[in-house]
């Protein structure tokens, strides 16, 4: 992340792990490889929260723009 972050969660499975950022964007890292393994934009502004969905394809965040996404890990694109 360019800027700090807000939010932090780990996946179901606790591989990885996903941070909301005042840069505008969540991302998704590997924790054993300490790698980050997908980046979504979209929010205009900071990305106050981030979940998992049960099966850890997803990612939910909120934003300051007061909007929820919804994001398929594999493809990066906000569902």
């Amino acid at each position: 992340h360019n800027d700090g972050v807000r939010s932090i969660a780990f996946s179901p499975d606790a591989i990885c792990l996903a941070t909301g950022s005042d840069d505008e964007t969540a991302r998704v890292w590997d924790v054993d490889r300490r790698v980050c393994i997908a980046t979504f934009q979209g929010h205009h502004g900071s990305v106050n929260s981030v979940a998992f969905s049960p099966d850890g394809a997803r990612v939910a965040t909120g934003g300051d723009d007061k909007t929820a996404k919804v994001w398929d890990i594999a493809s990066q694109m906000c569902i």
